[in-house]
């Protein structure tokens, strides 16, 4: 059994092995980058995976501000065409 510290907690994690299907060219493009970076391939996938999944998570933090924005744009514009336009 491998272990190994996650980057967030510090803590001892066991590593556990997984097989996936890549297209033969994209695994050579993985082989030579991670030669290139002095890397293993499990750690080059292992970067890729945490990258891949920080983006991910901004992208719906991003989201979701952008939604409570909309939100509260709207409710100002309202607030403001109420003033102007006031009901008689």
């Amino acid at each position: 059994m491998r272990f190994h510290t996650n980057d967030y907690t510090g803590e001892k994690m066991t590593a556990v092995k997984t097989a996936i299907s890549l297209d033969e060219i994209l695994l050579n493009e993985v082989n030579t980058l991670a030669k290139d970076l002095h890397m293993s391939r499990s750690k080059f996938f292992t970067n890729a995976a945490k990258e891949y999944i920080r983006q991910q998570k901004k992208k719906k933090l991003v989201d979701e501000i952008g939604t409570l924005l909309r939100i509260e744009i709207q409710k100002i514009l309202s607030g403001i065409v109420a003033v102007i336009e006031p009901d008689y």
